[in-house]
């Protein structure tokens, strides 16, 4: 993403652990693409970012139940 970010190109779908303000942390996806002005200048970047906490904690609930017996406890 950072050879992107100095290139000025497109990215899609970096994910970042991010720490919350009240402890702990989030996951969130982001994309991007640059704005250049009228003189082709670049000016920044444009984009979206998308909380996927939730996605991310039951992808690791799935893989710990693909590897765990509740039953026997191994």
């Amino acid at each position: 993403m950072r050879r992107q970010i100095r290139a000025h190109e497109t990215f899609r779908d970096v994910v970042l652990r991010a720490p919350r303000p009240e402890g702990g942390y989030c996951f969130v996806s982001f994309s991007g693409e640059p704005v250049f002005d009228d003189d082709r200048t670049f000016v920044g970047y444009r984009g979206v970012g998308l909380d996927i906490t939730r996605q991310k904690l039951l992808e690791a609930d799935i893989g710990r139940l693909a590897r765990f017996d509740p039953l026997t406890g191994l």
